[in-house]
């Protein structure tokens, strides 16, 4: 959790505007305009287990994650914090 100066300095760093209301990685690297994603519980265990060909919805280990859009309204950069050091994928 940001600071709202931290958040404000980050934001003009790498020129964003706003964040999305919905995290979706795919968004950012599909450049869709909008998360299209089947959110189940099937199509989220094939992500996991890689079964599935498109970007996943969000990566593994994802926590508080948030899309941001860039001054143009375009999918820029994808934020999520990371807890646990011991993770290895």
């Amino acid at each position: 959790m940001l600071a709202e100066y931290q958040r404000d300095r980050f934001m003009d760093g790498w020129n964003l505007s706003e964040p999305a209301e919905t995290a979706c990685v795919r968004r950012l690297v599909t450049g869709d305009s909008g998360c299209t994603c089947n959110c189940s519980w099937v199509d989220r265990e094939r992500e996991t287990i890689g079964e599935r060909d498109d970007p996943p919805h969000k990566p593994p280990h994802s926590d508080h994650s948030t899309l941001w859009f860039d001054d143009d309204g375009n999918p820029a950069v994808y934020s999520t914090d990371i807890y646990h050091s011991e993770i290895y994928d």
